[in-house]
């Protein structure tokens, strides 16, 4: 396998033995599967970020903050962006495959 036939994943796992790299991945990690998760979970449901933002009852400023993994949003935003996207926080910050479960049980429940 050649270096450009790696995913993400793969190549996180190597970089991971490396004690200073796997400390910061940690860090940086959640904000990373908030940003995809927001993006993606934005653009299923057509909405452009004014839109969302305003769904959410925030500036789009604060969307793309949080699509680009600059922000560190309170719980508060998170749960106004959640509802906004009508998903569980849980699915804004789930890593890979969790998120559609998340998703997914949450439409079980709200029915």
């Amino acid at each position: 396998m050649t270096r450009k036939d790696r995913t993400t994943a793969q190549v996180v796992a190597e970089l991971s033995r490396d004690p200073a790299f796997a400390a910061a991945w940690a860090l940086s990690a959640p904000k990373v599967a908030l940003a995809a998760n927001v993006s993606r979970l934005r653009e299923e449901r057509g909405l452009t970020q004014a839109e969302l933002a305003a769904a959410a009852g925030m500036k789009q400023p604060r969307i793309a903050e949080m699509e680009r993994g600059d922000a560190n949003p309170t719980l508060e935003t998170l749960t106004r962006v959640a509802l906004a996207l009508r998903v569980p926080v849980e699915a804004l910050v789930a890593d890979g495959g969790d998120t559609r479960a998340a998703v997914q049980g949450y439409a079980r429940l709200a029915g």
